[in-house]
């Protein structure tokens, strides 16, 4: 299960503070975007911490960690993924699907779909080619030169990279998410507004309950799998099974997250249980 750190613990990697940083330091969040996609943006309008983004009442929703509006009405969703995430791909679809759905919610028509930023900042390189950013738009495979615009742009941001061609303040951005230390004039001021938020009394209590309401989230899915049906012996029957016809680790932990509505923390015990 994952541990739970304690506020003095947290860094700018953990989503708490990522969230709570750039929400109240917008400048700074318009620093990091514009490194990221290395070119101006416009002035920021909107910037929501922990943002949670439904279609329906019922529906599954996501909780974004920062969501930003610039006064162009383009959207930027922020993810900081600290663990390794196997289906990134399809969590990227996911949350793009969901910010459409949402906006045409409030009155837009198709052709209003705003230009759509999904941009996830990994510890660990996703895909393994040791690329600093990985950006993917949809394209015509038999012709690459065919105009197929969406408007959604999706970036991967591999803080592992360890090539040498890799810009400086990317270079000292990707160091600063591993170590917490600044060394250039955006690192610096991240890292003073991480110590500042440290010793905020109101932040800490804020924590806390953002804690409690996360335990009780998971405690209530737990309580929906089992009157679902989804009972811990099924789960362990079901990675025995998977076991036996020599599927992947890596595979069985996808195939149970998928199935039994499982935390990658919680679908990784049930391994080491079996």
């Amino acid at each position: 299960m994952r541990k739970r750190k304690l506020y003095h613990e947290l860094t700018f990697t953990d989503d708490f503070m990522f969230w709570k940083v750039m929400e109240a330091h917008p400048e700074l969040g318009k620093e990091v975007l514009e490194l990221i996609l290395g070119h101006p943006i416009g002035e920021l309008e909107v910037v929501d911490g922990q943002k949670t983004c439904k279609v329906s009442y019922d529906s599954r929703g996501i909780r974004m960690d920062v969501f930003v509006v610039d006064d162009r009405s383009r959207f930027y969703d922020v993810e900081m993924q600290a663990a390794s995430e196997s289906q990134l791909p399809k969590r990227m679809r996911y949350y793009g699907d969901v910010i459409d759905l949402s906006d045409i919610q409030t009155g837009a028509d198709y052709e209003d779909l705003k230009e759509t930023y999904i941009i996830f900042i990994c510890l660990k390189d996703p895909f393994e080619k040791n690329l600093p950013l990985y950006e993917f738009r949809t394209t015509c495979l038999q012709d690459p030169t065919v105009a197929y615009d969406d408007a959604v742009r999706r970036i991967v941001v591999n803080a592992g990279c360890t090539r040498k061609d890799v810009p400086e303040g990317l270079k000292t951005f990707f160091s600063f998410l591993k170590n917490g230390k600044g060394k250039d004039p955006l690192t610096n001021r991240l890292a003073d507004a991480v110590a500042k938020a440290i010793s905020r009394d109101d932040w800490r209590v804020e924590y806390m309950k953002f804690e409690i309401l996360l335990s009780k989230e998971r405690k209530e899915g737990r309580e929906e799998g089992l009157t679902a049906g989804l009972q811990e012996g099924k789960i362990l029957e079901r990675v025995k099974t998977l076991h036996r016809f020599h599927v992947s680790d890596e595979d069985i932990i996808a195939e149970i997250m998928r199935d039994f509505g499982l935390s990658r923390e919680d679908a990784e015990e049930y391994m080491k249980s079996e």
